[in-house]
C-alpha cells in the first residue's frame, strides 16, 4: 500500500516547515522511509525548495494504526490543519477519530489488498 500525503492549498514556507516535521515523526514512529516531494525554488537560492508532499511506500497493514496515529497527533498539533483519509472510495477525518474507525481503517485496506486491488491511500492536509 503506497501513501501520498498531498496540501491542498498554496504552500508557504511555514507548511514546508510543518510537512518535513511530518515526515520526520512518520519515519521516526512508523518505521517507514518517506520521500519529501519538492518543488524547485524560483530564485537561484539552494534551499532545496518547497516540500509539497510526502510519498511512502509499502505501509504494511500491522503499520496502519500507528500511521493514523502519528497523523491523528501531528493534527492535534497543528490545529490550523485539517487531515482526510481517502482509500478506495471511502474517506476518513483524522481528527478525534475512533479505535473503531480505525479498525474499519485497517479492515478496508485488507480487503483491498486480499482482492489484490493496486490501491493508494490518499491524504489531503487543508488548511482552515
Amino acid at each position: 500500500m503506497n501513501i501520498n500525503i498531498n496540501l491542498q492549498h498554496e504552500v508557504t514556507s511555514e507548511d514546508s516547515y510543518e510537512l518535513e516535521y511530518l515526515a520526520m515523526l512518520i519515519e521516526k514512529e512508523c518505521n517507514l522511509t518517506v520521500k519529501e516531494e519538492k518543488l524547485e525554488s524560483l530564485s537561484k537560492v539552494k534551499d532545496g525548495g518547497l516540500t509539497i508532499g510526502i510519498a511512502i511506500a509499502s505501509l504494511a497493514l500491522s503499520a496502519v494504526g500507528t500511521f493514523i496515529s502519528v497523523l491523528a497527533y501531528w493534527q492535534s498539533q497543528k490545529p490550523r490543519y485539517s487531515v482526510s483519509m481517502t482509500i478506495g472510495t471511502q474517506t476518513y477525518t483524522i481528527e478525534n477519530i475512533s479505535p473503531q474507525q480505525i479498525e474499519n481503517i485497517q479492515t478496508t485496506i485488507a480487503q483491498l489488498q486480499s482482492n489484490s486491488t493496486q490501491s493508494n491511500i490518499l491524504v489531503n492536509i487543508y488548511k482552515q
